[in-house]
């Protein structure tokens, strides 16, 4: 029980969601009104006429996760980044009973639409990205081009299994982590932790003392049952966008080590690459599970060439 504990509270990678200091002056804090009294945070850059990029972070994540990556893509797109609802500086929703991931769905539809955007590529990571699928499924007139970084739903899990995480879920992360305990989460997203992830830290250990506290623990558990109650690997086929996998060679959090460990993160992806119709997969050395934050260029590159090459067919 120890491994699952630990396994579990790896994948717990929170910010605060305060603006990075330095952030590029083409970047700028917004917040939308949305249907459901729910208030949407955003990072957005670049120019409303290019094409629009919209990324969503993991669970326990927030906008921040993509601080890296941001600058250098708002020169070519039009970037939005997310604090999905009950993250960062999004507005603590009233959560349907059916699964967290398709309210999240509809939450960014019409996000999408108060902005007029009539379709964007979506970017996810780790939940992020089984919600991005999620999303291409129940909203595929919005979605133009998939990017998939180290994303969750690819990996299944027996009824068992996914009683035990959730069970565990429930238990625990309402406890309030020590310092040691959320270092050592941010280091296991690693292969080498950047300088850089220390404000990521600074950021969860002040959310750890905040009155929010509560309300955060409540969407994890939600989260960690909203991907589990999602299945999405035999719906994939149906997947029409152009899609790009992309997997840190070190990721240390997919596949789950204690209860499948005989599989590896390179089979996982696979298991996309061969569902979704038109896709490609590329994994990055000397990378872990937060890879676009650890290798920002190289992932910017990535999805650059992604972009530039789908465009022309």
């Amino acid at each position: 029980m120890k491994k699952l504990a630990l396994l579990l509270l790896l994948i717990l990678t929170g910010t605060a969601g305060l603006m990075a200091q330095g952030a590029a002056p083409a970047l700028s804090f917004r917040e939308q009104q949305l249907p459901g009294s729910v208030e949407l945070a955003y990072t957005e850059g670049g120019e409303e006429n290019k094409e629009t990029i919209l990324f969503l972070h993991g669970l326990g994540g927030s906008r921040e996760h993509w601080q890296q990556n941001l600058p250098e893509l708002a020169e070519q797109f039009n970037v939005l980044a997310v604090d999905l609802p009950g993250y960062g500086d999004s507005s603590i929703p009233a959560v349907p009973q059916d699964s967290l991931l398709y309210f999240f769905s509809d939450v960014l539809s019409s996000f999408l639409d108060s902005l007029s955007i009539s379709k964007a590529h979506v970017v996810g990571h780790s939940m992020g990205g089984q919600l991005a699928m999620l999303f291409a499924l129940e909203h595929p007139e919005q979605v133009q081009k998939l990017i998939l970084a180290a994303p969750a739903g690819l990996e299944t899990f027996t009824e068992a299994e996914a009683a035990s995480l959730k069970k565990y879920a429930a238990a625990t992360f309402p406890q309030k982590q020590p310092e040691a305990q959320i270092r050592m989460n941010y280091a296991m997203n690693f292969y080498q932790m950047p300088e850089t992830a220390e404000q990521l830290i600074q950021d969860r250990l002040a959310l750890n003392e905040s009155e929010a506290f509560p309300a955060y623990a409540k969407i994890l558990i939600e989260g960690v049952e909203g991907m589990l109650d999602t299945p999405l690997l035999n719906r994939l086929a149906e997947v029409e966008q152009p899609t790009l996998i992309v997997f840190g060679q070190e990721d240390r959090l997919i596949p789950n080590r204690l209860l499948h460990p005989n599989l590896t993160t390179e089979a996982v992806a696979q298991k996309g690459l061969q569902a979704i119709p038109e896709s490609q997969l590329e994994i990055v050395p000397e990378a872990g599970h937060l890879l676009m934050y650890e290798k920002p260029e190289v992932f910017n590159e990535l999805l650059i060439q992604f972009l530039n090459h789908t465009k022309n067919n």
